[in-house]
């Protein structure tokens, strides 16, 4: 590999202009070549932070270690501690880099870059998990060269340089590193795959882990044109925060159905099931009567059917508040919370003097403006499609006793006239 470490550090640094600077230092080669190339660029605006877990009996010598080195250099140091009673009690790596990773994401400014030292040889190792275990083009991709972290962003600047450039860099100093012994150790996956698969392929094909290095930034811009395409479907076919439309979907095959799914689950931070499950619900979804509604649950949500659209319910919402019936008075609370945490929000300088909001009566029966008769809500509810986990939920808005707004799927054609002729509205914002 041709790259310089020291220029592509230089580049990353005058392409993010960040406005503090922190090297994650565990004290192991990489980012002792990274601190010391950093300590060259920045003398100034630059920290090492040292994570300590806890977990290693040499823990304690490994801080004093990383702290003599960052004094050498004249460069901020600060240790961040894992707190004992969030780890399980024999950790695995996941495990300790979730720990990690959340200590540094709530040590992060606005403006904040965090560099981390991951290199070729480390997209080599995680490509090869990811395939051993069937992983998809965005895992295939490696490791992401930017990314958002706290309200920073994590950098990592040296993924097409080599673990043997890091090391030789280091030795060409008075430097010297730590190393963790779960780094030789077999048992551990990624050790297993650094120490024996590695080495072995390179014997055969010298430069294995660049090619694999390669491959994943190709997987990396196949995944993100994919992204863009699915992002360029939704919003084509934009409907209410936290459902897709029976149309987003129909369209497409059953395969580029899930990759919409996955793709717009994770961009509303939601963990993703096996794609297996998504399958089963997309397919449960073609197959079903109308009265059936099935359902995946995911860790803190549950995705469900109603009608072919998918909406996504949080689990701390399956059941709705107490009912409600209340005057509002738009002219001197432009936004009226609910119950539920949802807000209907008035925009316009000439409201209404008074209109009444209700909740949670779906058993009851009105008469909508525009209409001689009374009629069952609940039907009308579910002409309107919405689901019924949703219709207690759903605000009702009365004027003079006659029902004018049901949440955003339905307005009085007087309301409607009302608003478009001041250019103003009444809007249902659900939290």
């Amino acid at each position: 590999m041709t790259d310089q470490p020291v220029d592509l550090l230089r580049q990353a640094l005058s392409e993010l202009k960040p406005k503090r600077v922190t090297i994650a230092f565990s004290g192991g080669p990489d980012s002792t070549a990274l601190l010391l190339t950093a300590a060259e660029c920045l003398p100034e605006s630059l920290r090492a932070v040292h994570v300590n877990h806890g977990v290693h009996p040499d823990a304690d010598t490994w801080v004093t270690h990383c702290r003599e080195v960052a004094r050498r250099l004249g460069v901020a140091f600060e240790c961040l501690t894992v707190d004992a009673g969030s780890l399980p009690d024999h950790p695995n790596e996941g495990q300790l880099r979730d720990a990690r990773y959340a200590l540094l994401s709530r040590d992060m400014r606005e403006g904040d870059v965090l560099l981390t030292a991951h290199h070729a040889d480390d997209v080599a190792e995680t490509v090869l998990l990811a395939a051993l275990r069937g992983g998809s083009s965005h895992e295939l991709a490696g490791i992401p060269r930017l990314r958002p972290l706290g309200r920073g962003m994590v950098c990592r600047p040296w993924l097409h340089v080599s673990r043997a450039q890091l090391i030789a860099l280091v030795k060409a100093t008075d430097f010297g590193w730590l190393d963790d012994p779960a780094n030789a150790s077999t048992e551990v996956r990624r050790s297993f795959v650094r120490s024996r698969i590695l080495p072995a392929l390179a014997q055969r094909w010298p430069d294995a882990a660049a090619s694999l290095a390669a491959t994943a930034q190709r997987q990396r811009q196949t995944a993100t044109a994919l992204d863009e395409l699915v992002d360029l479907h939704l919003a084509a076919h934009a409907g209410p925060p936290l459902m897709i439309q029976a149309d987003a979907l129909d369209p497409l095959s059953l395969d580029t159905q899930v990759l919409l799914l996955q793709r717009w689950l994770t961009s509303g931070g939601v963990s993703l099931p096996p794609a297996r499950q998504l399958r089963e619900l997309l397919q449960q979804r073609d197959t079903c009567a109308d009265d059936r509604h099935p359902a995946l649950k995911l860790q803190e949500h549950e995705l469900r059917s109603y009608r072919r659209s998918l909406f996504l319910v949080r689990n701390d919402r399956q059941s709705s508040p107490a009912p409600i019936t209340t005057r509002w008075t738009p002219a001197s609370q432009p936004a009226l919370k609910l119950p539920d945490g949802s807000t209907l929000a008035w925009r316009g300088s000439e409201p209404p003097p008074e209109l009444t909001v209700a909740t949670g009566s779906v058993g009851i029966t009105v008469q909508r403006e525009g209409e001689n008769r009374h009629r069952n809500l609940n039907k009308i509810l579910q002409q309107l499609g919405i689901p019924p986990w949703s219709r207690a939920d759903t605000p009702l808005v009365f004027q003079d006793e006659r029902l004018v707004q049901i949440g955003n799927a339905w307005r009085s054609r007087r309301l409607t006239e009302f608003l478009r002729e001041r250019e103003q509205d009444l809007t249902w914002l659900r939290s």
